[in-house]
């Protein structure tokens, strides 16, 4: 039989918790797609529309890529295609960058 040791670090439930965090599966936090902006965004930072790109999203096994706009406001993606912005942007501030056919790819 074992003996129980008098002492609790002073940090257990921190040691528990990361011990919990193990078996935790992988992704984005539940409310990921509730966001309204990036934790990466930097306020004042222009809201971004880069027409006539060469998209490869990622979809179909990496297969599927399309031609057309993708608009960024506060750092998040807000559309991708024939974008017309009065339906996705309140935009305060925003760029436009012609590609030209330039590739955007995810990440």
């Amino acid at each position: 039989m074992f003996a129980k040791s008098p002492h609790v670090p002073s940090n257990a439930q921190d040691i528990l918790h990361r011990c919990r965090q193990l078996n935790a599966k992988p992704g984005p936090p539940k409310d990921f797609n509730l966001r309204t902006a990036s934790d990466r965004y930097e306020p004042g930072t222009s809201s971004v529309l880069f027409k006539n790109a060469t998209i490869w999203t990622g979809r179909d096994s990496g297969k599927e890529v399309i031609h057309g706009d993708v608009l960024l406001d506060k750092g998040i993606i807000k559309a991708v295609g024939d974008i017309v912005l009065k339906d996705y942007c309140g935009c305060e501030a925003l760029e436009v960058i012609d590609l030209h056919g330039a590739w955007v790819t995810p990440g």
